[in-house]
C-alpha cells in the first residue's frame, strides 16, 4: 500500500495492516487536472498534502469534508483550489493544522472555525478569502501561528485575539485589518516569546480623516505599508503602554489611562 513520491517520501501511507490509507502527501509532484471528491471519503485519513500543484484544480466540498475527523493536515497551498471554505470545516475537530495559501478560494472564513479547538497553525497568505477575521478564533486556545498576508481579509481586528497566549507568528500586512494591536499582542506573556509580528503599521498609513494610523503597533517587528511593502523592522525590547492617541482602541471599546480599564463607546 505504501509508495514514495519523487523526493524519497512516502506519498502513500497505509495503516500497519495495509487495509486503510492514513496520508497522502503528494505535494511538488506536478499534478494536474481535477482533485477527485472521494479522496474526502476515506475517514482514516490523518493528512492530506498536495501543496506546490498549481494546476491541480477542486474544492473543498462542504458535503463530504466533514468525514475526516481524523484529519490533523489540510495542505492545499499554491493549488488551483476554489469555491468557499465550507462551514463544515468546523467538523475535523483533529485539525491541528491549515494551509490554502495562494489559492482561489473566497468567500469569508466561517465562524465554525472557532471549534477547532486542536489547530495551532492558519495559513491563508495570498489567497483570495475575504471579509472579518470571525472572533471565534480567539477559542483556538492551542494557536500558535496565523499567517493572512496579502489577503483580502478586512474589518477591524478582533479584540478576542488577546486570549490567545501561544501566539509565536502573527503575519498581517497586505490586508486591510485595521485597528490597534497594543491590547491584543503588545502584553508581557506575548511579547517575550513573539517572534514574528508584522502589520500594516508604518507611519505613513494613515487614515484619510484623522492623523491616526490604521494600523498601530507599538510592539510589532515589522511595519509595513498598506500594500505589505516596505516593511522595516521597528520592534524594541521595551513593552511599550498602549496609548493610541490619547486613548488606546479596540472594537467599541477604549482602554482609559491603563490597558486595564475601559470604558464601552456604545453606551451613550
Amino acid at each position: 500500500c505504501d509508495w514514495k513520491n519523487g523526493f524519497g517520501f512516502k506519498g502513500v501511507l497505509c495503516n500497519d495492516d495495509e487495509t486503510m490509507i492514513r496520508a497522502l502527501s503528494l505535494s511538488f509532484n506536478e499534478l494536474n487536472g481535477t482533485f477527485p471528491n472521494e479522496v474526502f471519503l476515506l475517514t482514516n485519513l490523518e493528512k492530506l498534502g498536495f501543496m506546490e500543484n498549481p494546476d491541480l484544480k477542486g474544492s473543498l466540498p462542504g458535503t463530504l469534508i466533514g468525514n475526516l475527523t481524523r484529519l490533523t493536515a489540510l495542505d492545499f497551498f499554491d493549488t488551483h483550489f476554489t469555491g468557499t471554505m465550507p462551514t463544515q470545516i468546523g467538523e475535523l475537530l483533529s485539525l491541528e493544522s491549515l494551509q490554502l495559501d495562494g489559492t482561489p478560494i473566497n468567500g469569508t472564513i466561517p465562524s465554525e472555525i472557532g471549534q477547532l479547538a486542536n489547530l495551532d497553525s492558519i495559513s491563508l497568505s495570498g489567497s483570495s478569502i475575504s471579509g472579518p477575521l470571525p472572533s471565534e478564533i480567539g477559542r483556538l486556545a492551542n494557536l500558535e501561528s496565523i499567517f493572512l498576508d496579502g489577503s483580502k481579509i478586512s474589518g477591524t481586528i478582533p479584540s478576542e485575539l488577546a486570549k490567545l497566549n501561544w501566539l509565536r507568528k502573527v503575519v498581517l500586512e497586505g490586508t486591510k485589518l485595521i485597528g490597534n494591536l497594543d491590547p491584543i499582542f503588545c502584553r508581557e506573556i506575548l511579547h517575550d516569546n513573539m517572534d514574528k509580528l508584522s502589520s500594516n503599521c508604518n507611519a505613513d498609513n494613515l487614515a484619510e480623516e484623522s492623523s491616526l494610523p490604521l494600523v498601530s503597533c507599538s510592539c510589532c517587528s515589522d511595519c509595513c505599508d498598506a500594500d505589505g511593502r516596505n516593511c522595516e523592522e521597528r520592534r524594541s525590547d521595551a513593552i511599550v503602554p498602549c496609548v493610541y492617541g490619547n486613548c488606546t482602541y479596540c472594537g467599541n471599546r477604549r482602554f482609559v489611562g491603563s490597558c486595564q480599564e475601559c470604558i464601552d463607546l456604545t453606551v451613550p
